[in-house]
């Protein structure tokens, strides 16, 4: 009997879960989206993240990431300014970001890595529609940036976070 033990899927069906970065996570988890094209400053966020408890994926490209965002709803991004973009144009993924409705952004601590803007300048980064920014020159001191940084973010939106746990519950 030929074929016993396999199963077949139908003519127009396609797995829906090919494409995401975490298949079916269960939502406690923490998650967290990498778009960094410089390997040593990648592999210093992947394994600062990664020793916080997050689960981790890299985008290796703007498209990639976009479709990461269509099924996962991140709690941290970091993406370089200059991730997978020509020079002159706006990041795709931010400005992708920047269109998500308020319940949907405000659930995502965003980090935007720069060459030139100044770390935890928060007029630019607002600009930005980030949350916090961090200088390549200061890679080094990235994780205590980033857990200074968002240690405020959730002091800030502790009680907006509240409202929408018993918002989803009901």
């Amino acid at each position: 009997m030929s074929g016993e033990g396999t199963t077949a899927t139908p003519v127009g069906i396609r797995d829906e879960s090919e494409g995401r970065p975490f298949g079916f996570m269960a939502p406690e988890g923490d998650t967290a989206m990498v778009c960094e094209q410089d390997e040593a400053a990648r592999n210093k966020i992947v394994s600062m993240l990664k020793s916080m408890g997050y689960a981790v994926v890299e985008a290796k490209s703007c498209g990639e990431a976009i479709k990461f965002m269509r099924f996962q709803i991140f709690n941290v991004i970091f993406v370089n300014e200059n991730f997978d973009t020509p020079a002159g144009n706006v990041n795709s993924i931010v400005w992708n970001l920047e269109g998500l409705p308020m319940v949907t952004r405000r659930q995502t601590f965003v980090v935007l890595v720069s060459a030139v803007l100044k770390t935890l300048d928060n007029m630019t980064a607002y600009n930005k529609s980030v949350n916090v920014i961090i200088n390549k020159s200061q890679m080094d001191n990235v994780e205590v940036i980033f857990k200074k940084a968002l240690a405020e973010h959730e002091s800030f939106y502790h009680v907006f976070k509240g409202i929408l746990r018993k918002q989803q519950k009901v």
